[in-house]
């Protein structure tokens, strides 16, 4: 398994201060980095414009530069950039923390709940309850909830309606009401948007409208202020054809892109909803097709078409080339719209990276997060189940799951990078989540009978408590807190 640099460095802190020892920072030793011949102020100046693994390194070069790197007022501020990001829990004073508090909050971050990696009884640290009022009666399982990045606020279908609750004050703050005639809410996928008067959500819901020959499926993207309680409607679409509606193939947004499975898993819609260009992607016969978004960027999992080529791959694909390449425009959409069919293999491929050349039939899921720690960096995880088992390592024999992580990097000033970080065997979930940005998964083991967390390399999994819980469960990337409905509640649960 691949050395995790982000969280290696941040662990090791404390080995570094005791080899250091209490360093007087006005030290300016002879021989020191170039980068030590400036003045204290300015050096610290600098240090809070760096992201966190540059922080580490720096500090590794010399005993001046260490203690500087590890001042709290440089960790003050890349801790509450944390908090601007949405990595971490708005409600949280940082100014009131210890040093060593601060590493442990960013430690928190890279690898997950402290209890998550035990094998034991995961341990929750807060539990919140919510009490909406539920149309019609009790929730359903089809109920879905989400914890939004402010850690304010939840979004959850009730019944057939979007809603948004504020999770401090258990209040209902917004309720989606649509400009298009009976219209029952079916899936929802968030998009985050920081702005200083508290961060705004750009929303894709699909749904559906009961007119008299029959169901038609829409998407509507919007806006919403959680402070004010409101929306704007930014673009309306008919989708092309009925949307497949699986737990493991959510709708997703990145700016003005969405992705949409269509017709049982067969296809997919990619619509840019500021250009009005589309264009349908077809899944390889046998295979299931895995999508994120990103700023820029689409991240595909997908089996190669191709003669010369077999197994699962990943791509990563400029959007822009994507659109311009095959995009149809479409200033309106309906069902007859006709939009160009595109196999995975004739996208503009900026990246390419097998998977497993395993012509074996496979369901998973894929999650793409941000780095909290590198500029320009994203986490890729992707799963992977078969009903048969095919070889994952060459000495360990077949297996039945496959839990791999990828690290791409997108700077301006370099090539694009992207490179396997790890490849291990993984519990064959009965229903798989979301992964979390330390690689922890929920899921439930059908076997078992029971809500399991499992670590990312550790086949101890710990089980969790989620107490009446429904279908959904929503687990925050960087936090770690679970969210589900119950017939009666939605349930936060924060853990140590």
């Amino acid at each position: 398994m691949a050395i995790d640099n982000e969280a290696t460095g941040v662990h090791h802190r404390a080995a570094l201060t005791s080899d250091y020892g209490d360093t007087d920072i006005t030290e300016n030793p002879a021989g020191a980095p170039l980068l030590s011949v400036l003045a204290m102020e300015n050096i610290l100046s600098i240090l809070a414009c760096c992201d966190i693994c540059s922080v580490v390194t720096i500090a590794q070069t010399c005993r001046y530069m260490h203690a500087l790197a590890f001042s709290k007022s440089v960790w003050l501020v890349l801790v509450k950039d944390l908090q601007r990001r949405s990595m971490m829990e708005a409600d949280i004073s940082v100014s009131d923390l210890s040093m060593q508090e601060l590493i442990d909050l960013v430690k928190r971050i890279l690898s997950g709940p402290e209890t998550w990696s035990f094998g034991l009884a995961c341990q929750v640290s807060r539990r919140v309850v919510l009490h909406p009022e539920f149309l019609d009666g009790a929730l359903t399982g089809a109920s879905e909830a989400k914890l939004l990045s402010d850690g304010r606020h939840v979004l959850f279908k009730n019944r057939d309606k979007l809603e948004c609750w504020d999770v401090v004050r258990d209040t209902l703050v917004w309720r989606h009401r649509s400009a298009i005639a009976n219209y029952s809410v079916i899936r929802f996928a968030v998009q985050t948007q920081s702005a200083k008067s508290g961060d705004n959500f750009i929303l894709l819901i699909c749904g559906e409208s009961r007119e008299d020959h029959g169901p038609n499926n829409h998407m509507e993207i919007v806006a919403l202020d959680p402070q004010l309680g409101t929306h704007v409607v930014l673009a309306t679409a008919e989708a092309p054809a009925f949307m497949a509606l699986y737990p493991s193939d959510p709708p997703v947004i990145c700016n003005t892109v969405v992705a949409v499975a269509l017709d049982y898993r067969n296809e997919y819609f990619l619509y840019d909803w500021h250009s009005q260009r589309g264009f349908l992607l077809l899944v390889p016969r046998g295979s299931t097709c895995l999508i994120s978004l990103i700023p820029g960027h689409i991240i595909l999992k997908a089996r190669s078409s191709t003669a010369d080529a077999s197994g699962e791959y990943l791509y990563v694909i400029t959007t822009d080339a994507a659109f311009h390449m095959h995009g149809t425009l479409a200033n309106t959409i309906n069902r007859s719209h006709e939009f160009k069919r595109v196999s995975p293999d004739a996208l503009p491929t900026l990246l390419t990276c097998c998977i497993t050349t395993s012509s074996s039939c496979f369901t998973g899921g894929m999650s793409v997060h941000v780095s909290p720690a590198r500029s320009n960096t994203y986490r890729i995880w992707v799963y992977l189940k078969s009903t048969t088992p095919f070889p994952l390592f060459e000495k360990r024999g077949a297996q039945n799951a496959l839990l791999c992580s990828y690290e791409l990097t997108l700077s301006a000033s370099g090539p694009p990078q992207l490179r396997e970080r790890s490849r291990t065997i993984a519990l064959p979930a009965t229903f798989y989540r979301t992964i979390a940005y330390s690689g922890h998964m929920q899921v439930y083991d059908a076997t078992r009978d029971a809500q399991l967390i499992v670590p990312p390399s550790v086949h101890n999994p710990g089980e969790v408590d989620l107490e009446d819980c429904e279908h959904y469960v929503d687990v925050s990337p960087y936090s770690g807190a679970l969210t589900y409905a119950t017939a009666q509640h939605i349930v936060i649960l924060y853990f140590k």
